[in-house]
Order: structure tokens, then sequence, then C-alpha cells
């Protein structure tokens, strides 16, 4: 059983190298990061994206790219829909996600599952390993599907419930979490909890057990309505393995806490009927900002982490060119949403907002259920 990240990376060790296409390595940690999986013997490279920046960083890290297969490409949907499919077709074992915005890679993974037309719901794992649990725990969806009906959060139960099986736990238990009211009848989210318990119960979501909480008060605190802070004591509540959230919004939310959250290591997981496709961003919270801006130093500095967060913004397809325009006629081009202005404002304003840092990584996980294997 696999009950933390170090058991899981002490699994890859041993697996030997795999074929890796690393999606826009042009960021000296992701450069970095593919440098030392290489130098371990993790992973055989295969680089996408622009030649120039790829060469530059190359040499800023001392990665000698010369023998690595390499693919020149700048448009960041051309390079995630080429490196998808080529994890999709069998050309390589992983996928790994460089400095690209994460939804350039969900659309080409759910275009190649649309074509395998196997009628896969695409969802996302996001693990948690909390020191002090003996096991791991997870959010999903927390990435793909924005308001799952019953049955779409059916498959997304059935996925967590197949990676946790493949981890080693033979009846992870699941907490639908739900809010609750004592008048005009249960909310639309309850119902699905009650539901997902029946389906439970007759073997519907594979072997699983769905928890009588539908919130962290009923984890902690089951059946008393005393509950205070220092009742909390996560080695002795009964926590669930799998947390299935009622919406997108809820799960990208919770998920995040981490941020602020000391002790909690986070690693996400695409499920696909294809994978792995990883993303890793290799982070610890509460690193003093002053370490992250020091010459020399292994953390990038605040300005680095500000301008990803614009351009993903700025290159959203959905804000192209020609789309939201002005009524006033007042002309086309990138329409820059609240958020944006926001962000743009604050640092102008305020400098460089203070960012804590964690540890991510996205990995799309086959085979299908049903099917044998891990592959890390």
């Amino acid at each position: 059983m696999i009950r933390s990240f170090a058991d899981m990376d002490r699994l890859a060790s041993q697996k030997g190298p795999k074929r890796l296409v690393v999606l826009a390595p042009e960021d000296e940690e992701f450069m970095l990061a593919v440098r030392e999986s290489a130098a371990k013997g993790y992973t055989r490279p295969v680089l996408i994206g622009d030649r120039e920046k790829m060469e530059r960083l190359a040499d800023q890290v001392r990665y000698d790219i010369t023998g690595a297969e390499k693919i020149y490409e700048k448009n960041r949907q051309a390079i995630a829909d080429l490196g998808i499919k080529m994890l999709f077709s069998g050309e390589v074992d992983i996928a790994g996600k460089g400095q690209i915005p994460t939804a350039y890679i969900y659309r080409a993974i759910i275009r190649e599952e649309s074509k395998a037309g196997k009628g896969k719901v695409v969802s996302v794992v996001s693990l948690w390993d909390i020191e002090g649990l003996d096991h791991l725990t997870c959010f999903t969806d927390t990435g793909v599907n924005i308001t799952p009906d019953y049955r779409t959060k059916a498959e997304i139960v059935r996925n967590a419930v197949f990676l946790f099986h493949l981890l080693g736990y033979p009846k992870p238990k699941v907490c639908v979490l739900s809010g609750k009211r004592e008048v005009n009848g249960d909310i639309p989210s309850y119902q699905d909890c009650l539901a997902l318990k029946k389906a439970a119960a007759s073997g519907e979501l594979g072997s699983c057990e769905v928890m009588e909480a539908a919130s962290f008060l009923d984890i902690f605190s089951p059946g008393r309505k005393d509950f205070r802070r220092g009742d909390i004591d996560i080695g002795k509540a009964d926590f669930p393995h799998i947390m299935l959230v009622p919406n997108l919004a809820t799960g990208n939310i919770l998920v995040k806490l981490d941020f602020a959250m000391k002790n909690i290591r986070r690693r996400s997981l695409v499920m696909s009927s294809r994978g792995p496709s990883s993303s890793p961003r290799d982070r610890t919270s509460g690193t003093p900002s002053s370490a992250r801006s020091r010459p020399g130093s292994p953390w990038p500095s605040r300005s680095r982490e500000v301008r990803h967060h614009d351009d993903e913004l700025r290159t959203d397809p959905q804000r192209s060119k020609g789309e939201g325009q002005k009524e006033n006629g007042r002309g086309a081009g990138p329409r820059r949403d609240g958020l944006h202005r926001s962000l743009r404002g604050r640092v102008r304003r305020y400098g460089r907002p203070h960012l804590h840092r964690v540890e991510r990584c996205h990995v799309a996980v086959g085979k299908g259920p049903g099917e044998e294997g891990l592959r890390y």
C-alpha cells in the first residue's frame, strides 16, 4: 500500500527509465526537473517547445540536451496537442507539463478521449499527503467538470476508486461533500450524496464505502454539535480516502488550502484512459520570500510567478483576438477581465504579492477501470 508520496517516489525509482515528452520546458525549474529525472534514470526526455528558450535554459542549468530528441514549436495549443497525441498513440510513456497553462493540456486530453470513443469521463484527482495521517487522501474533481450531474459524479468516483485500488487500498472510504438543510427538502448535492451511497452499497462504484459524513464537521466530530477546534486530531479521525466535491469551484478552492496550511503536500492526477501525463512543480509551503528572491536561490523570483499568471490569462483561447469586443465599437483585442486588471493593478500599486510555494504534480493515469497496472 502506498501511504505517502515518499512511497510513490521509491516505487518510481524501481521502475527504470520511461520515455517522457515535456511540453514547453521553458522555465528554469522545469528544465532542472527534466535534468534530474534523466540523471536519476527515471526518464528519457523528448522536448517540445521554443528552440531559443530551451537551449538558453539548458545552458543555464548545465544540462546537455544535444543528445535529447527535440521538436521545435511555439504555439501553446499545438505543443499540448502534439505531446498528448504522442501519449495516446503510445510513442511515449509519460507527458509532462512545462511552462504551459494546464487548460491547454486538459483540452488536448479531452480531444484525444473523444477520438478514442470510449466515453471516458476525464477528471482530476488532487492527492494530499498530510503529516500525521497514515494514508493518502484526495479531492475530486478539481480540474475539468464544472457542475457535474449525478451520472458524471458517479464516473468521477469510479475514477478515484480505481486509482486508490492501484495504490493498494482495497476498499477506500468516500466522503461526498455537501451542505444540508432541515427545511424545504434536500439540496441537489445532498440528493446526489444519498444516491451515491445506494450505488456504492450495490457495488456500482467498485469496491468502496460511501461514508455517512458529508462535511468536515461530520468527519472530525460525528454526531456532536459542541465541536471545538481542539477536538481535531487527524490521526484519530475516521478520515476519508476520497472527498467528492459538489462542483469545480468548490474543489478548486478547497484543494488550494495547502497554500495556507502546514505539513501538507499535493500532487494532482488527470484520470484518462491513457497516461500518465505529469506536471511537476516542486514546491514547499512557507518558504521565506527572501530565499526565493536571492541571487542563486533555487526558488524563482516572485515576479516570474506573476508573469506566469499574467501569461495564462492573456493566452487563454477564450480571450483571443476578436472575442469579447465591446459593443460600443472601440475595437477588438484580448479581453482583460477583472482578475487580470486586479492582478496588474496590485502589482503596480503594492509591488509583487507574497505567494506561498507548494508542491504540485499533475499526472494522467491509465489504464481504464478493470485493467491491470499502474504506470508511474
